[in-house]
């Protein structure tokens, strides 16, 4: 039987995991980009300065960042193309220095797993997928069971499952599933249970998501994300009766109004499946079909704001024909 199965897109970009950092390394985080930024603004200004200075009129008197000045321009130039100058400025200045922190995190002497995931997290920010492999590299190599080692898998795995690539979500969600934090232990079971549905393992994501429920603190979002799915893997396995138990304890207990709408509907195809006389035949081929393009696929899409301790779940419901 073929059909829909949850999808659960986590969006990963700097800073992304909605796991609590330790407020120490965040905390730094912040402070070295708040004051790279501040440096290099401080340059780019000065800079653009002595290079337009000489062309235009009235120099002193020039507010540089003013939205106020609009399109005037002096002796030619305008001050668009001053300030679009001081950008390109600050954000060459920027680059540079974070791959200066960058190089400096990665020779650290002696080295840290705190120094390897802020590297791994600047090349993220700047796009730089081979300097984030040779910062997770070092991060496993040296520091295989280190907190931010597991973290940082679930970033992966994440970002993993974002490309669709479903082997190496589970297998990064694995080994984030081994840490001692909570909150990433059962949001990494729950990439491995959602992987593994995409990939159409049912037994695998049931055990999966099980796993989910089995940690002492979750997220409730998270668990009943985890009880939607082992729903849709039971109905793929065509055990109605746990199907039910589990859509209608999301129907009951989810606060989320989309997921809650989707489990009824789900519960409802399900008790109409339940009420069928027995006819004591397995339904035609077609029959199967027809109920997999009844189903719903659930998208559950992960935005991060600027502070990952704020991050919140937004999710949409999309009808597959």
């Amino acid at each position: 039987m073929r059909h829909a199965g949850l999808v659960a897109v986590l969006v990963i970009a700097w800073c992304s995991s909605t796991a609590a950092r330790d407020g120490s390394t965040l905390d730094r985080e912040r402070t070295s980009r708040t004051l790279i930024e501040s440096e290099c603004r401080t340059w780019a200004q000065r800079q653009v300065r002595a290079e337009y200075a000489p062309r235009l009129q009235d120099a002193a008197r020039l507010q540089w960042n003013s939205a106020l000045m609009g399109s005037r321009t002096f002796d030619g130039v305008s001050v668009a193309t001053v300030q679009g100058r001081e950008w390109e400025l600050f954000d060459a200045c920027r680059v540079a220095q974070l791959l200066k922190a960058y190089k400096g995190l990665m020779e650290q002497n002696p080295p840290t797993a705190d120094a390897y995931y802020n590297a791994a997290q600047i090349a993220t920010r700047l796009g730089r997928p081979s300097d984030l492999e040779a910062a997770w590299n070092r991060l496993t190599t040296d520091f295989p069971d280190d907190a931010l080692t597991r973290r940082m898998a679930l970033e992966r795995a994440s970002a993993a499952f974002k490309r669709k690539s479903w082997k190496s979500a589970v297998a990064y969600a694995t080994q984030a599933a081994k840490s001692d934090d909570d909150v990433v232990r059962s949001e990494a079971w729950l990439v491995v249970g959602e992987s593994e549905l995409k990939q159409k393992r049912q037994k695998p994501a049931i055990k999966a998501f099980e796993a989910v429920d089995a940690v002492a603190e979750v997220e409730a979002g998270v668990r009943f994300r985890a009880l939607a799915g082992r729903g849709l893997a039971h109905e793929e396995l065509q055990a109605w009766d746990a199907a039910l138990a589990d859509y209608e304890a999301v129907a009951k207990g989810s606060s989320d109004s989309t997921l809650r709408d989707w489990a009824r509907e789900r519960a409802s195809a399900v008790k109409a499946r339940l009420n069928k006389p027995a006819s004591g035949t397995t339904p035609a081929p077609s029959r199967l079909s027809a109920l997999g393009s009844e189903l719903a696929a659930l998208s559950v899409v992960m935005l991060t704001v600027a502070d990952p301790v704020g991050s919140r779940l937004v999710r949409s419901l999309r009808q597959l024909s």
